[in-house]
């Protein structure tokens, strides 16, 4: 964004989408462009120090690759505190909360955050710019959370005092991820390969022992509706 100085109190701000020549008040926060309404962060006095800063957190982002998910989260969240509209670091800090994803710190939440700023801050044009990517993203994250849960179950299932219910919410988070690419991501090139997935999980967890029989009734209920949409397809 180009910012210069008209008088005092306003400042001439270019919309970076559309071009549109804008005057607001002197503040820092962000803005709509009365054009094309695209959010526009407005900090004139320090724009250029901040985009130093920007520069190189990416660089380091990028000299450490894959190789540190944990420090390139931080990064792009410090990216974010210097511009929030960053659709790069919104992105990347939803890649960078699945790699480095836990039990006990799942970072679904961040990462679905993310991703939703990825598309809220797009241009109106631009708004499915980024859905193979943020779909596929989510599937993984599905994925990385499943493992998990059945490496836990496989260890601790036969423990004494352990809530086999803290599994099934586990199961219940991972189809409730499937569902957001199938009902959101509809033309996601592996749309179908993904309600597939969603059955065969159904199937695979409702034949385990130890799970509750009316949880393994519920499985058998949604395994029909992922059916169904594959026979519909």
């Amino acid at each position: 964004m180009n910012n210069s100085q008209v008088d005092a109190n306003l400042f001439a701000v270019s919309c970076p989408t559309c071009g549109a020549n804008l005057q607001i008040d002197n503040f820092i926060g962000i803005v709509q462009c009365q054009y094309c309404g695209q959010n526009i962060s407005v900090n004139p006095k320090i724009e250029n120090v901040n985009n130093d800063k920007i520069s190189n957190l990416f660089k380091l982002i990028e000299n450490l690759g894959n190789n540190d998910n944990f420090t390139c989260y931080n990064y792009y969240c410090q990216i974010l505190e210097l511009d929030p509209l960053n659709i790069k670091a919104w992105l990347g800090k939803g890649e960078t909360a699945i790699s480095h994803a836990t039990l006990l710190n799942p970072m679904i939440s961040e990462a679905l955050n993310a991703f939703g700023n990825v598309e809220k801050y797009l241009p109106e044009g631009n708004k499915n710019e980024y859905d193979e990517i943020i779909a596929f993203r989510i599937i993984e994250l599905a994925v990385n959370f499943y493992r998990l849960s059945c490496q836990e179950y496989a260890e601790y299932f036969r423990s004494w005092g352990y809530d086999k219910s803290i599994y099934t919410q586990r199961i219940d988070i991972v189809l409730s991820l499937f569902d957001t690419v199938i009902k959101k991501y509809r033309s996601f090139a592996s749309h179908k390969d993904t309600i597939k997935m969603a059955l065969d999980l159904c199937n695979d967890v409702a034949d385990y022992g130890g799970i509750p029989r009316q949880y393994k009734h519920e499985l058998i209920i949604k395994a029909l509706d992922y059916k169904k949409q594959l026979n519909n397809y």
